[in-house]
């Protein structure tokens, strides 16, 4: 499932943005025409260089992790995003939507939590792991993978072996 606009989306919109408006403060406070091109030239650097950093903040990353014991996973992702004021605010099937409360919540994004149900392939054991998807902005989800609760090892993981069993 594709969450929010990609790389080449944020990068354009940063870089139209910025560079309409630098190029339109130039020529204004210069008293340049804009038919010299000078005004465009600035614009275009700093539409890159707003580029750049819109790209490396706010794109949507996301991060995927296997658990088992998924309510006990979940309520504790609930109280680690609870500490820094999220707060859920919609499920829909598999799908958990947190945000923050008031203004914050313009300057912050939501967080996507997607949850898929995975039955253990050991019949006798069956252990019930989820694949869990987190996905955010980009800082937001930098700052998540510090604060997320322990996740099990990924099924395709090797056990550490015991030496003292052999």
């Amino acid at each position: 499932m594709q969450f929010g606009p990609g790389l080449a989306a944020t990068f354009l919109y940063y870089f139209t943005s910025a560079a309409v408006a630098i190029s339109f403060v130039v020529a204004r406070s210069t008293g340049l025409g804009i038919e010299t091109g000078i005004p465009q030239q600035f614009g275009a650097v700093g539409g890159l260089v707003a580029g750049v950093i819109g790209v490396y903040f706010n794109r949507t990353a996301q991060v995927s992790l296997s658990v088992q014991g998924r309510k006990k996973w979940l309520n504790a992702l609930d109280s680690a995003l609870a500490q820094y004021g999220y707060q859920l605010t919609s499920t829909e099937d598999d799908l958990r939507i947190y945000e923050r409360s008031g203004w914050s919540k313009w300057f912050s994004g939501r967080i996507f939590v997607q949850i898929e149900a995975q039955i253990g392939s050991q019949p006798e054991a069956q252990t019930k792991t989820a694949q869990i998807t987190v996905a955010s902005r980009a800082v937001t989800v930098r700052a998540l993978k510090q604060i997320l609760p322990e996740a099990s090892p990924k099924p395709s993981d090797p056990k550490p072996s015991n030496p003292s069993e052999n």
